[in-house]
């Protein structure tokens, strides 16, 4: 059995050395020199003490050294050691002189956050400490160096070769055994698995199982809690969130709707998320940083700019998972899809149906601005097209438009002078019919829209 033991004394003598630290700084700091030193200058030399740990090891200790600090130059007096990152994160640490030292447990944390992840590897981990040298002549020099330092975490379960199913408040199955919601794996050997699960109420419980637990109809809870998978905290609505197979407790989904929950054997995390699709493409230098968005996993629709030179849309913000090319192939070969003939450059509302396999590009001509916030106020008969012109911005992927003149009122973004596409809503969240913007005091702006896709879409105002 492991011995593993975080003595509480350790954190709160780092607390009390901190607080230490913090009084002898603000002394220093009277004559403080703001530029940031090298450490050759004052002959610091920051050292590591060749950390391997294996949280799976016998015996593993409750603490350990992972970087000290000292000096070589008769000119520093003293070094303070202020503060110690891993990785970029804080690490609560005791010290011994100036050899900073960190309890194991909150270490494999902080790797584990600072990576999201949990896979089984030796993984090498950047440590910091940000110190200040205190110089003979009474002046203080803030001085920070690094070093590497390697740790294992404890062992994740292998990949269940038949794959992974949930059972929970989830598209009417409930907690039957035998009546699994199968995720589907993105691509074979990827080990991400993924599915498209409804659910009805406001909070939804379920868990995650191996598929070596499902025996048919035969299914029992004897099969399947052996290769249970949840969280840690009974009752978690996190969004993203690590994989739990020891003292398994059960996750939640909030609220009524179609969400798309991943699995990944790799990392031992899950997601669960709004139905996305990406495009990534020349136009956008293939990024998948232009959105569709969905309701229920299978229609999308987006805004964005498109060329000639090619697209395809992805399921995730990367290649990793299923990727569509023309005629919604997912062949890692597939060509690239292209505007319909005669269609040119320029911006689109973009939807897709997969099961159907259809695709339909709307130009988008114009964004304008109406309101009687607005120069000519709210569209009518005798004015139709009385909207305040916006121009499409490629580099910055906007609209916008400078120094327009508003006055107390109501104003919305619409498209192609009609109504069937607007924008309407709150500054960081716009929708498609969202409510009227509300401007509070007259005068000049400048006005840029991100005219996305649901859930994306967002505007900023600025007054002159």
């Amino acid at each position: 059995m492991k011995n593993l033991f975080i003595y509480g004394g350790l954190l709160l003598s780092a607390v009390a050395l901190s607080s230490c630290n913090q009084d002898f700084g603000d002394w220093a700091s009277l004559q403080k020199n703001d530029q940031e030193a090298t450490a050759a200058a004052y002959g610091l030399n920051f050292t590591g003490s060749g950390v391997d740990i294996d949280m799976n090891a016998d015996k593993v200790q409750d603490s350990l050294d992972i970087i000290a600090v000292t000096s070589s130059n008769t000119n520093v007096a003293n070094v303070i050691v202020k503060g110690v990152t891993v990785n970029g994160l804080v690490i609560p640490y005791a010290l011994h002189g100036t050899t900073v030292r960190v309890a194991t447990a909150q270490l494999d944390e902080i790797a584990k956050e600072s990576l999201k992840s949990q896979k089984y590897e030796k993984r090498a981990l950047n440590v910091t400490a940000t110190t200040s040298a205190v110089l003979t002549s009474g002046e203080a020099v803030a001085i920070s160096g690094s070093v590497t330092q390697n740790e294992t975490p404890i062992k994740t379960p292998d990949v269940d070769a038949k794959g992974y199913f949930m059972l929970g408040n989830v598209n009417d199955n409930g907690w039957t055994p035998n009546k699994p919601v199968w995720l589907k794996e993105t691509k074979d050997g990827s080990h991400i698995y993924t599915a498209a699960v409804k659910t009805t109420s406001d909070t939804n419980w379920f868990k995650f199982f191996g598929g070596s637990g499902y025996v048919g109809d035969g299914t029992t809870w004897d099969n399947v809690n052996p290769v249970a998978f949840g969280c840690a905290t009974n009752g978690d609505a996190s969004t993203f969130n690590y994989l739990s197979w020891k003292n398994v407790q059960t996750p939640t989904i909030q609220g009524a709707g179609t969400w798309i929950v991943t699995f990944n054997a790799n990392t031992w995390t899950y997601t669960v998320s709004k139905p996305i699709m990406y495009m990534a493409g020349d136009a956008n230098g293939w990024k998948q940083i232009d959105y569709l968005g969905s309701t229920d996993g299978d229609n999308f629709s987006g805004f964005m700019y498109l060329n000639n030179k090619g697209f395809k849309f992805s399921s995730e913000a990367n290649w990793d998972g299923t990727n569509y090319g023309a005629d919604f192939s997912t062949d890692t070969q597939a060509a690239n899809i292209s505007l319909p003939t005669g269609d040119a450059d320029g911006y689109y509302k973009v939807d897709l149906t997969l099961s159907t396999k259809k695709m339909t590009f709307t130009p988008i001509t114009v964004i304008g601005l109406v309101g009687d916030a607005t120069p000519n106020g709210w569209p009518s008969d005798a004015n139709p097209k009385g909207d305040a012109v916006m121009t499409y911005n490629v580099a910055d992927r906007a609209w916008e438009i400078s120094g327009v003149t508003l006055k107390s009122g109501e104003l919305k973004f619409r498209a192609n002078y009609a109504w069937d596409i607007n924008w309407g809503g709150t500054t960081d969240n716009l929708t498609q019919s969202g409510a009227n913007i509300k401007i509070t005091e007259d005068g000049t702006y400048d006005i840029k829209l991100y005219a996305w896709a649901d859930g994306f879409a967002k505007y900023e105002i600025t007054k002159k």
